[in-house]
This record gives C-alpha cells, sequence and structure tokens, in this order.
C-alpha cells in the first residue's frame, strides 16, 4: 500500500445553496464540522477559500485534520491501515480507498453513459457517426445540440477517449492511473446501429 505522509486533507466539498446570497466561510465550516455526525472541534477545519459556481453551487476548499493509524511491517516500513474522522470509528484506509474508487467508477461510467446517449442521437440525427480530432473531442462535436454539459474527463481528470469504426464506437476513461489501455479503464462499446 501507498504511505499518505499528510497530517491534514484537503477537501473539495460541492454543497447546494439552502438559501439565497452566497456560501459564507463560517457556513461551510459549521457544516463540515458536522459532516457525519464526527464531532470534529472547529479548529480541526480551516476554509481556505469559497467559489461560488452558477446553479445555486458553491465549492469550499478547506483543509480537515484527519487521525492516521499507522503499522509497522517485519521490515520495519510504516503505512496507513486506517483514518479517523474526529471522533468517529477508524475505517481500514483500503476499505476507504477501495470506496472512494468504486464511487469514481460509478460517476465514469455514467459520464461514459450521457456520451454515448448524445452520440446516439447525433447518430440517429445525421446518419454516422461523430467525426472528432483533438482540436474537438467528441463531448465538444455534441455539446450543446445532443448533450446538455460537455462531458470530457473521467472521475479522476483523465480525458474519456473516442474513436468509431464500421462496427461501432468505444469510449475509453483512463481511471484512477490516468493511462489508457490498462486494466483499470472504465470502457463503453457500442455497436454500430442498422437502419
Amino acid at each position: 500500500m501507498k504511505s499518505l505522509p499528510i497530517l491534514a486533507l484537503t477537501l473539495v466539498l460541492g454543497v447546494l445553496g439552502a438559501c439565497t446570497g452566497n456560501l459564507s466561510p463560517r457556513t461551510a465550516r459549521r457544516q463540515i464540522v458536522e459532516l457525519g455526525d464526527a464531532a470534529l472541534p472547529t479548529d480541526d477545519v480551516q476554509i481556505q477559500r469559497i467559489v461560488t459556481e452558477l446553479g445555486g453551487r458553491a465549492i469550499a476548499e478547506a483543509h480537515v485534520r484527519l487521525t492516521f493509524q499507522f503499522e509497522r511491517s517485519a521490515d520495519g516500513e510504516w503505512t496507513i491501515v486506517a483514518a479517523r474522522l474526529g471522533d468517529r470509528n477508524w475505517i481500514d484506509i483500503d476499505s476507504l480507498i477501495s470506496a472512494i474508487e468504486a464511487r469514481s467508477t460509478d460517476e465514469t461510467a455514467a459520464a461514459l453513459d450521457s456520451l454515448a446517449a448524445g452520440i446516439d442521437a447525433y447518430a440517429t440525427r445525421n446518419g454516422s457517426l461523430p467525426e472528432v480530432s483533438p482540436a474537438r473531442p467528441v463531448s465538444d462535436v455534441l455539446h450543446p445540440l445532443f448533450m446538455n454539459e460537455p462531458v470530457r474527463d473521467d472521475a479522476w481528470g483523465g480525458r474519456i477517449g473516442y474513436t468509431a469504426d464500421g462496427d461501432g464506437y468505444e469510449l475509453r476513461a483512463p481511471g484512477p492511473d490516468g493511462t489508457a489501455g490498462t486494466g483499470d479503464d472504465v470502457v463503453l462499446r457500442r455497436a454500430a446501429s442498422t437502419p
């Protein structure tokens, strides 16, 4: 397991606006402190900045103090085995990372489904699959006529690839390692539809 030499974790938290006006640092801190009934001391949360976006959404960038549990292996190497937020129970680090990866995989699969729906709508209307270039990825071809929001990257920030041939098309997200063509890619293949 990789060692994570951090004592504070930077969180980017999307907070839906519950009231009118901008999200204040005080409101963001209070909600983070109360996150999951963790009973965090107020001093364990430091709001770095708040970015207000359109559509009643804001991003609060914060440093949140976590507690980490380490174990030494037989060869003397220290590794993180568990983490705890506030006074919550210890969470096995492998389980935590697996849960985060599963969530990211689900988000990426949903993004690929959204792109596929746009591609299928494009093909139905135009009688062919979209043609793309490095300067104009498939999302840019589809947005806004065939997709409400452009989708270019997977949940890990990697660029989603699109290839098409006479048999259909493939959407490929590079996944957690950020490299396309490896075992952790998230892939969606669709056969060409016949009229």
